[in-house]
């Protein structure tokens, strides 16, 4: 399956019909690849889990009790995915396929190598799926004792391709030097249709309506790493990262409905509508971690984390009554511009007092953030755009 069958499987995660997260119930959950946040963000984080194979995924931790050596923003906590990596001397690798009964297929394969001075990997899988659903709703208003019945059938199907390579030199016996590069391209077409019957208290026919909803969409992303790891000793070490991470998805939807009413006195409605959305999501991360381990019952962590999105979010409608009179809605227009700069660092210590473990730490975090919403006179028209910005400085304490 994918990642998010496996979440799906962990007890206190739910995976919703969307892919979205929840960790408790909270939606406010941080999810990472391999410690960092690897090019997932609100926007495709139920994509790429929806697409990432589970055969990749060696572990997966569940952080109830963040550090403060975390990011705050996820205040239920963080779902870290640690995909395998495995280390045997010389080469070896597998090829896997496997079939579903519902029509979809998946195959991959991977390859590595291992030996005193370097070890490295590449992988790649490809997968196809599909998806049936449907379901039937009635409802009564009570008001005026109305009903309204519905029946509704749907279809996805979504097919990508999934790689990673990396390689890591061991320059000496406490340095390492490591390149990892994650990618993955793909899409889908989604459709549904609904049936709609009102009727009135005597259960006679109001009107009937049909509506239609097709999508597609394509998405490209890759996040590029370079890490570095100094070992002091067998107990200290400092640890630089720097990552790009780069995703966009293009997507047409288009909705159909139709209405007819049985009181001749009544006009039929026609409407016909496609929307483009198109997200372009860029970032860097730069971290450094410093850990010490004093004693086996105390040890102290401190770092910094720099990280650095921009994103762009246009949205164009065209509306008509067919698919031949449609015209570019020009109130509907939008494009949404994103700027974030975070810089923070923390501190933490951890000790050990007879049976009792105890962990203290302190983090403090600078926040900037510019946006700008602009509409079609802003856009084409050089209308002037106010940009919101907002800074702020805060210090997180926690103690367990």
């Amino acid at each position: 399956g994918s990642a998010s069958d496996l979440l799906a499987n962990i007890p206190s995660v739910e995976v919703d019909n969307e892919g979205s997260v929840s960790l408790r119930g909270n939606s406010s959950v941080t999810v990472w690849i391999n410690g960092k946040a690897s090019g997932l963000t609100a926007d495709n984080q139920a994509d790429i889990l929806e697409m990432m194979p589970a055969e990749d995924i060696k572990q997966v931790e569940v952080i109830t009790n963040p550090s403060a050596k975390y990011s705050p923003e996820g205040t239920a906590g963080i779902i870290n995915i640690i995909l395998k990596d495995d280390r045997k001397p010389g080469y070896y690798g597998s090829v896997k396929a496997g079939a579903d009964t519902d029509g979809g297929y998946q195959a991959s394969g991977n390859i590595n190598y291992s030996s005193s001075k370097v070890d490295a990997y590449a992988n790649l899988s490809y997968r196809n799926r599909e998806m049936k659903g449907g379901g039937i709703t009635s409802r009564e208003n009570t008001a005026n004792n109305s009903f309204l019945d519905q029946t509704n059938n749907s279809k996805r199907q979504h097919n990508n391709w999934f790689g990673r390579i990396g390689a890591t030199w061991h320059i000496t016996k406490s340095d390492d030097l490591a390149f990892n590069m994650t990618g993955m391209t793909g899409g889908g077409d989604n459709n549904e249709s609904i049936h709609y019957i009102s009727t009135d208290k005597q259960k006679n026919t109001v009107y009937t309506s049909d509506r239609t909803t097709d999508g597609n969409s394509d998405m490209k992303m890759y996040n590029l790493e370079l890490n570095y790891l100094h070992k002091f000793s067998e107990n200290s070490n400092i640890d630089l990262t720097v990552s790009n991470n780069q995703w966009r998805n293009d997507g047409l939807s288009i909705y159909e409905q139709s209405t007819r009413y049985t009181d001749t006195d009544l006009t039929d409605k026609q409407e016909y509508q496609t929307q483009e959305n198109n997200i372009k999501n860029k970032s860097w991360e730069v971290q450094a971690d410093y850990t010490n381990k004093i004693s086996d019952a105390s040890r102290i962590e401190a770092g910094y984390k720099g990280t650095f999105q921009r994103e762009s979010s246009p949205v164009d409608t065209y509306t008509g009554t067919t698919a031949t009179d449609i015209e570019q809605d020009q109130a509907l227009y939008n494009r949404f511009l994103y700027k974030q700069d975070v810089h923070a660092l923390y501190m933490t210590y951890g000790g050990k007092w007879n049976n009792l473990s105890y962990q203290a730490g302190l983090r403090g975090e600078y926040w900037r953030v510019d946006t700008r919403s602009l509409d079609f006179d802003q856009e084409f028209n050089g209308k002037p755009s106010e940009t919101f910005e907002k800074d702020y400085f805060k210090l997180f304490p926690s103690a367990f």
